[in-house]
């Protein structure tokens, strides 16, 4: 991958092209050049160069109209426009910053300092493309810092209250009710308690996948999927769903608990909001372009086009009417595959049930990749 920043020279002489050229080539620099504004409009578009030296006495469309052109393309907005020029009158100067330029050099051009003008706002546009991802992480932050709020003040607080309720009324009626009811009450706080653990484990998740930095590694991704299982085998069995898995995958490079997680939170929504009974499909596959896709399917009513962008949202539910949890786990599986270079999509329509298929750096180990052999049929993890 080339990351030399790239440069376009705008200059309808051929003879001051190749001159810039030269005077160009002894910085690290990607070089491209036009000799008409049309053309630099075309080439900008395609190219996005982060900084543009532009020639104001040109036919048809000279530098200014060019460069006000060039500021209605987008994310042209902030890119730095230098112009060339041999005026040096203060009308023509005051024009070209009107027009969207931040500097100019005077023709003849001198090469040391073309080159520190360069610089100078190539290192400015760097410093004011760090803010913004400062500010739009900050952003974030704060907004997950809404979200933590809301489940201590809701998806905690309720549970916390349920278990208070039930266990003084367990203390202070326990002479005097049957042991059925004593039983009921029992299987009602360990509902309570294992909603608690998972609201907890479910934000513990979240805030780590946004600190930590890890490693990738070979994943056997049938074996990780089962662990996952595992997770959910209580959801799985009290809501009676039929499970379809497949007896092999693509391995992928990933880090075995948050592919984990991934595995526990599409199947367990593929269970929740499955059919009834719920029917769960999972597999793998090697796609063309050689990366690894997995996928979990269900039997469920289907997502309407326009709640799919609402998914993957932090803090937002598949659905309002069954909601469960925080909200979280779609934006923890989005999270996490972000940071292991992969990526998630959704294919659903109302009616006809959702897959999910997220994708995953392919294993670098010789013979870890094998296509997925006929799928085994099951109620339960094994």
């Amino acid at each position: 991958m080339n990351d030399a920043e790239t440069i376009l020279v705008v200059d309808d002489t051929r003879h001051n092209l190749l001159l810039m050229k030269d005077l160009l080539k002894s910085e690290p620099w990607r070089v491209l050049s036009e000799r008409s504004g049309a053309a630099a409009l075309a080439t900008t578009a395609a190219e996005n160069p982060d900084l543009i030296l532009l020639d104001i006495m040109m036919p048809e469309m000279d530098g200014f109209e060019t460069c006000r052109r060039l500021r209605e393309l987008p994310g042209m907005e902030d890119v730095p426009v230098i112009f060339m020029t041999a005026l040096d009158d203060t009308e023509s100067k005051v024009k070209a910053f009107a027009a969207g330029g931040v500097d100019f050099v005077t023709k003849p051009v001198q090469k040391q300092e073309t080159l520190a003008r360069i610089k100078a706002q190539l290192q400015l546009r760097r410093l004011r493309d760090e803010l913004k991802r400062e500010i739009a992480a900050k952003d974030e932050a704060i907004k997950d810092l809404d979200g933590y709020a809301h489940t201590v003040a809701h998806d905690l607080k309720n549970p916390l209250q349920g278990l208070s309720v039930l266990t003084e009324t367990l203390l202070s009626e326990s002479e005097t009710v049957s042991e059925a009811e004593r039983i009921e009450w029992i299987k009602l706080i360990h509902e309570a308690s294992t909603r608690l653990n998972n609201i907890v484990h479910e934000l513990l998740i979240f805030a780590s996948v946004r600190q930590q930095d890890v490693v990738g590694e070979p994943i056997d991704m049938v074996e990780n999927m089962r662990s996952a299982l595992y997770r959910v085998q209580t959801l799985v069995e009290g809501r009676r769903a039929r499970l379809v898995l497949p007896e092999a995958m693509p391995a992928a490079l990933g880090y075995s608990s948050w592919t984990e997680e991934i595995w526990a939170n599409l199947i367990s929504n593929a269970v929740k909001y499955g059919g009834n009974p719920p029917v769960v499909e999972a597999g793998g596959h090697i796609a063309e372009d050689g990366r690894p896709v997995f996928w979990v399917k269900d039997n469920g009513p289907g997502i309407a086009p326009e709640n799919i962008a609402r998914l993957f949202k932090t803090f937002t539910r598949l659905e309002h009417s069954r909601a469960e949890g925080t909200g979280l786990g779609l934006s923890i599986v989005k999270r996490i595959l972000q940071k292991l270079d992969g990526d998630i999509t959704v294919d659903s329509k109302v009616g006809e049930g959702s897959t999910f298929a997220f994708t995953l750096p392919p294993a670098d180990a010789p013979g870890n990749i094998d296509v997925a052999a006929p799928s085994s049929d099951t109620t339960a993890p094994s």
